[in-house]
């Protein structure tokens, strides 16, 4: 399971616990638990995404070089051709 995916689910979870009618106590201690546990992982994915700048999109593209091609220019020049 990605890191993301574990703040989704854990975003579900906080949701789903405090309608299970648990002591206010409790529900405290699973929030603060629940709360350390999205930081850990949103620092992880941060500190991940700085030590593998590679992995980015935009950097794995990869470019293949085109042949060189003869230049051959074709221009018309509507200076010439003045329909009056």
């Amino acid at each position: 399971m990605s890191q993301r995916q574990w703040i989704v689910l854990s975003g579900v979870w906080v949701m789903v616990f405090l309608f299970l009618g648990i002591p206010a106590t409790w529900e405290k201690i699973l929030a603060i638990l629940t709360g350390l546990f999205i930081i850990v992982i949103a620092y992880r994915i941060r500190f991940n995404s700085l030590q593998k700048p590679a992995d980015s999109f935009s950097e794995s593209l990869s470019v293949k070089k085109v042949p060189d091609q003869p230049t051959t220019t074709n221009y018309v020049s509507n200076t010439d051709n003045h329909a009056e």
